[in-house]
């Protein structure tokens, strides 16, 4: 790039780039705008320099804190004059160009936006050339972003002020037309409308979530952040525009959120919800809502079959989900009844919604049918449990027996381990796992959700069963262990009379009924709602025995 090479291998400016390339993007587009103003200039001085700062920090806050920073380089200081002398002689089309260049590097080299996320959105979010787009995110949308062309309008904010400035520069370059809303209370000026809308929320700003909820004028502090920032642009979206919201899968049936769900059904708002499998770079597991006018009918697509397994997390098969919108894979979307969401509360979770066959099953097989492996747990005599036990917190956790209650894992009950050893690795559980209690009073189960950044070892107190995911869904197996069927069929192989004893061998034998997956999947999702219904009413009951000790402790306080 000649002169700019030249420049660019100053090491005052080398230092500047490296210590803050966002400030040094800042740099230069200041450059490049003086040189627009000024094309026949040849002397600048620090001075005029720092006024035109204050100049374009009044013309858009989001560049204070990049020519803070910028200020803040003691190399940019000295010899000035022959600094931006240099800078200034590059010619302002080859500013240009490695701007846009250089910041389409830095997008690409952060992780602005979930990457699993990028063709899916880029996909389902149709754009034209004079196409108006919003977008409230936590993250840049690269693909979207770089296909914007000459012409278009764009109103965003990213939740970053690195990101907005990037943004701002790239914009103003393509000569794509920007408007920056508050990521607070992102509500366009003029009532304007918008072909696309895309929204993200900061998942991982507790700040920026904590400042939407206090924005919230009527103060329904129960209601989900992302319903509220749905709400707030509902109004915006054209008549013939597409809305795409991600957002956290557990707001799908939050009883709190009832009413913005049921809003957005009754106005033939909602079109598709696709639940997403829990994605590597991400801490929540999401969904996303395709939002457009006059849908008679709501569809679902359960993409949780459409992933891979990784370490940490998975990998989604954007295709496959694409081809399942499109209608392109059989069986894959669903129809929800209209007068089935009225009764089960709006709850919109995709996997309760597939098509169910009328007819009853009577399909019963053995368990080692269904199942890619059964074992029982790491049995560690009791002398040489404290050789394995950690006193401070650990991310591997010993599962026993009586960290389990009421069908869950309860967190406090759970034992850390100073680290896995060989003997320990075949007895890692797996994401949804099922445990058995083989041994005991009664018999315990559980579905268990390992965080991601956790690994469970179980003990030889359980039994571990791995279900494979094509023939019977974990919970639904759960349920039939726990029902009379199931009991009975446990007690016939148990051995002991005071203390149970199960056999993972003799477990494989029992016999299980088996409807389609489908059907598993409504049966387990409805147990899982019902479940949560009693979590809830037990929090509440807790809440108040608490409030109730805290007033009772103190009698002479009462009797003031």
């Amino acid at each position: 790039m000649g002169l700019l090479n030249e420049f660019l291998n100053n090491p005052k400016s080398l230092e500047l780039k490296e210590t803050n390339p966002v400030s040094f993007i800042s740099f230069l587009y200041i450059v490049y705008n003086i040189k627009k103003e000024y094309p026949l200039l040849n002397h600048f001085s620090l001075f005029q320099f720092n006024s035109k700062i204050k100049y374009y920090r009044k013309k858009d806050d989001t560049v204070e804190m990049a020519h803070a920073n910028l200020l803040k380089v003691h190399s940019l200081s000295r010899d000035f004059d022959q600094f931006f002398k240099e800078a200034f002689e590059v010619d302002e089309d080859e500013i240009k160009k490695y701007l846009v260049e250089e910041i389409v590097n830095i997008c690409n080299s952060r992780d602005y936006f979930a990457s699993e996320m990028e063709k899916l959105l880029a996909e389902t979010t149709k754009l034209s050339g004079n196409d108006d787009l919003l977008v409230i995110s936590t993250k840049i949308p690269r693909k979207i972003f770089m296909e914007l062309r000459s012409g278009s309008s764009i109103t965003f904010t990213f939740f970053s002020s690195d990101a907005n400035l990037l943004s701002l520069i790239y914009f103003e370059l393509k000569g794509i037309n920007t408007a920056l809303v508050d990521s607070v209370r992102p509500v366009p000026e003029n009532n304007k409308v918008f072909n696309n809308i895309i929204i993200f929320p900061p998942y991982r700003d507790n700040q920026a979530i904590q400042a939407i909820q206090l924005s919230d004028k009527r103060r329904d502090i129960n209601t989900s952040f992302e319903w509220k920032m749905i709400n707030d642009v509902l109004d915006n979206l054209s008549p013939d525009g597409n809305l795409t919201a991600i957002i956290q899968s557990g707001i799908l049936n939050k009883v709190s959120d009832y009413p913005s769900r049921k809003s957005l059904i009754d106005q033939k708002l909602l079109k598709l919800v696709v639940e997403l499998p829990r994605l590597s770079n991400v801490a929540v597991s999401l969904s996303v809502l395709f939002i457009t006018h006059n849908n008679p009918e709501v569809s679902v697509i359960n993409a949780s079959k459409f992933a891979s397994n990784i370490r940490r997390g998975v990998n989604i098969d954007e295709d496959k989900v694409l081809r399942a919108i499109n209608g392109q894979i059989e069986g894959a979307i669903g129809v929800i009844d209209t007068q089935y969401l009225k009764d089960n509360s709006y709850d919109i979770t995709p996997h309760r919604f597939f098509e169910i066959e009328t007819t009853e099953y009577s399909n019963v097989v053995p368990l080692s049918s269904l199942v890619s492996q059964v074992f029982r747990g790491f049995q560690i005599p009791s002398e040489m449990l404290d050789e394995y036990l950690s006193d401070t917190k650990t991310r591997i956790k010993l599962l026993t027996l009586s960290s389990i209650e009421d069908g869950a894992v309860i967190d406090s009950q759970l034992q850390s381990l100073k680290g896995l050893d060989k003997k320990m690795e075949h007895y890692v559980i797996e994401k949804n796992d099922l445990v058995i209690s083989c041994k005991g009073k009664t018999f315990k189960t559980a579905v268990i959700d390992v965080p991601h950044n956790e690994t469970y070892v179980s003990t030889g107190s359980l039994i571990v069963i791995r279900c494979n995911p094509d023939k019977i869904d974990p919970t639904f197996l759960k349920i039939y262990l726990d029902s009379d069927n199931g009991i009975a069929q446990l007690k016939h192989i148990q051995t002991g009379t005071n203390v149970l004893s199960l056999n993972p061998t003799q477990l494989l034998n029992i016999q299980i009924p088996l409807p389609n997956l489908s059907k598993q999947l409504v049966i387990s999702s409805q147990y899982r709602y019902k479940m949560r219904e009693i979590q809830e009413v037990k929090n509440v009951m807790d809440g108040m025995k608490s409030e109730a000790e805290r007033k009772y402790k103190n009698i002479s306080n009462l009797l003031k």
